[in-house]
């Protein structure tokens, strides 16, 4: 691989404040899009002051994320406070929040970074607005808006390069041999492997703190093939609705996304996530042994043409 390659896989590696975290979100959350990428961030910090949005500038690694909840029971005032309450538990402090006409109205949503229709459809009635920062120098902002029956979500993180460590990437000549573990042995006879060591609670799309093996020795295979790409499926047992549990599901494959990206440098664009929720069960969900087996995220690896 490229220097430059090196570099930007190490520039992938540093911690976006969204892809940090498994997102509390409220139930059936879809992530419709993400891009990642070194980038600026005008940062919104104060309402329309009849010329201008003032924002603060913010250079690092930028994620930039849209959600959308549809037929949703929840409110803008919901989805934002959940959104807000999960970054300010993780050490973030409000610098501003508004709402709608208190925000500036048409003139704050078009003085904005904001992701166009269809991505994200903002109602300029009935719109809020959350911007935090972190003592080490990343931020986040947050627009929420109804429409109809639908609530959308832009989620934007920036993180100076230097306010966190850098994921460790090893130059091909680093590189050791293909890992002969489990993970290794599973997908070379069947194409996928279960992540078995992780850990989630019925409900729940947070990932535990680890370290994980599963995840070192899939990070490991990856980097001796580097042709190599992942989809990672997410299970649940069937506690709850197919569509809860499909969303649940694609939460948790996101959430070991994120890991994979923070922790062990794999690059973005080598990894998906899917969920298909209760609906490929490995262990009847009758037991609560088998609901627990039934939890799990999988490795479906597939070669790069």
């Amino acid at each position: 691989m490229r220097r430059d390659g090196l570099a930007a896989l190490a520039l992938i590696g540093v911690l976006a404040a969204s892809r940090a975290f498994a997102l509390d979100l409220p139930s059936g959350a879809e992530l419709i899009s993400e891009q990642i990428a070194p980038d600026r961030y005008q940062l919104p910090i104060a309402a329309f002051d009849g010329e201008r949005v003032p924002t603060e500038r913010i250079e690092g690694l930028v994620t930039r994320q849209i959600w959308r909840f549809p037929r949703s029971s929840h409110g803008t005032f919901r989805v934002l406070s959940a959104l807000r309450d999960d970054f300010t538990a993780r050490g973030f402090e409000e610098v501003f929040l508004c709402r709608a006409t208190v925000c500036g109205g048409y003139d704050f949503r078009f003085g904005i970074d904001l992701a166009r229709p269809p991505e994200m459809i903002v109602n300029l009635q009935d719109f809020r607005y959350v911007a935090l920062r972190h003592s080490d120098g990343r931020v986040a902002s947050a627009l929420a808006s109804r429409s109809g029956n639908t609530v959308y979500l832009q989620l934007i993180t920036a993180a100076p390069m230097d306010a966190v460590p850098r994921a460790e990437v090893a130059a091909p000549d680093q590189i050791g041999p293909m890992p002969d573990g489990a993970i290794a042995r599973a997908i070379a006879a069947e194409g996928h492997a279960a992540l078995d060591d992780l850990t989630f609670e019925t409900g729940s799309t947070a990932l535990g703190p680890g370290p994980f093996a599963s995840l070192t020795e899939l990070a490991a295979l990856m980097a001796a093939d580097r042709a190599l790409r992942v989809v990672l499926v997410g299970h649940t047992d069937w506690v709850g609705s197919l569509d809860a549990n499909v969303a649940l599901s694609r939460a948790r494959a996101d959430a070991v996304r994120a890991r994979l990206i923070r922790d062990h440098g794999v690059a973005p664009d080598r990894i998906m996530a899917r969920g298909v929720g209760y609906l490929a069960p490995r262990a009847s969900n009758e037991t609560d042994a088998g609901r627990m087996r039934n939890r799990r995220v999988e490795a479906v690896l597939e070669r790069a043409p």
